[in-house]
């Protein structure tokens, strides 16, 4: 089976995005501009002249640069001698700077040691004031104004002394947003963003779905592919390109219904079929593997073992409507249930009935002789699909 892991090139376009612990009720958005500011609930404060307990009402007529941050954020810590200058520069005016990390206190006061920060450092390990700014990315650096309010949402080196004086000012300086357009990322979820965002350009979707009727449409040359509302085997069935029968340990394989959508770049589409195999694999916890085993079958043959003489267009001395001859093998497997081997070197269209009496395997034989083909049992090697346990 081809795989190609999809997460290893990811991880430095984010230095930090916070995991919610199990019981973390976490807000889907940050703050808006404007309004209050949620409440400080910090479990210690650090730094010289720092309250036992901050309160926007006793820094009102302050305008407070809060910092969200962690020892092990590279941006963070890189950002500290930025923060510290702009604290130095507006010492003894109206603005606190305030530094909150939702790590446990021994971390921060052992990174403080070798890493001083001017201003105040807000002990947050209940994640209490973390969760309540729907803080789920670091760094990132929230202005209140002199009022209480939500002034600025950024990056900490967005954050110029300019701005600060604005601030300080009364003005609402505009600047960069905390981290591109994505000012609402819950992981796990697809970022809200006020732009319309391109296409992807590698992207894999599983999701239950109650949709009761099936949907399929694929352009395999272009490696763009979207199965909505079916079962978890039948899916299987559709995105391998492989009949049900062919299809071991399904027992193992969720209920309901499932969509997936995939699209891979340009030139990829060969590894289409892999990645969304590797896709569903994880999404069911279950592992797929494709391998020869030997299984009864059912031979299909001209009647009399004799090559037709129909070509593509003529639906010969059967009664019915032309159909390819892989179609008339897919229709046969789905009523035996059962694989069924094509050796009739049959070329173009067949005409073969419509209608077979699906279960029935002695019926849909003698349907087949009728139509000029020969049905035979026998045992063969053929490429099957097993399911396992991971």
């Amino acid at each position: 089976m081809r795989f190609r892991t999809i997460f290893g090139c990811g991880v430095a376009l984010m230095a930090g995005v916070l995991a919610a612990s199990a019981g973390a009720q976490m807000r889907s958005t940050l703050p808006e501009i404007g309004q209050a500011a949620p409440a400080l609930r910090l479990e210690r404060v650090i730094g010289q002249q720092a309250p036992a307990e901050l309160t926007w009402a006793g820094m009102r007529g302050d305008v407070v640069v809060i910092e969200f941050w962690a020892t092990w954020c590279p941006p963070c810590v890189g950002s500290i001698p930025h923060l510290n200058s702009l604290e130095r520069e507006f010492a003894g005016q109206p603005v606190r700077f305030l530094s909150i990390s939702y790590e446990k206190p021994e971390v921060v006061e052992k990174f403080l040691a070798t890493h001083p920060m001017r201003g105040w450092v807000g002990v947050d390990e209940k994640r209490e004031t973390t969760d309540a700014f729907g803080v789920h990315f670091l760094p990132l650096t929230v202005v209140v104004d002199r009022e209480g309010h939500i002034a600025a949402l950024t990056q900490p080196m967005a954050l110029k002394d300019t701005a600060v004086r604005a601030f300080l000012a009364g003005g609402h300086p505009s600047l960069p947003g905390p981290f591109g357009t994505a000012v609402a990322m819950v992981p796990g979820s697809e970022p809200e963003e006020p732009v319309a965002r391109a296409a992807p350009l590698f992207y894999v979707d599983v999701r239950p779905d109650t949709t009761p009727v099936g949907g399929w449409s694929v352009d395999r040359t272009a490696g763009r592919m979207t199965a909505v509302g079916w079962p978890a085997k039948r899916l299987l069935a559709l995105l391998l390109d492989m009949p049900e029968d062919r299809i071991v340990g399904d027992n193992l394989l969720p209920g309901g219904r499932y969509t997936v959508v995939a699209n891979v770049p340009a030139g990829g589409a060969s590894e289409l079929q892999g990645e969304i195999e590797q896709a569903l694999g994880l999404a069911w916890d279950v592992r797929l593997r494709q391998e020869k085993r030997k299984m009864d079958v059912y031979l299909l043959r001209a009647s009399g073992g004799r090559k037709s003489k129909r070509h593509a267009g003529t639906a010969g001395s059967g009664t019915g409507r032309p159909e390819s001859m892989a179609t008339v093998t897919r229709m046969l497997e789905v009523a035996l249930q059962r694989p069924v081997i094509d050796e009739t070197h049959l070329q173009g269209t067949h005409a073969f009935p419509a209608a077979l009496p699906i279960g029935n395997a002695a019926g849909v034989v003698r349907t087949a002789d009728g139509s000029g083909l020969e049905l035979k049992q026998a045992r063969r090697k053929i490429e099957v699909l097993v399911i396992e346990k991971r």
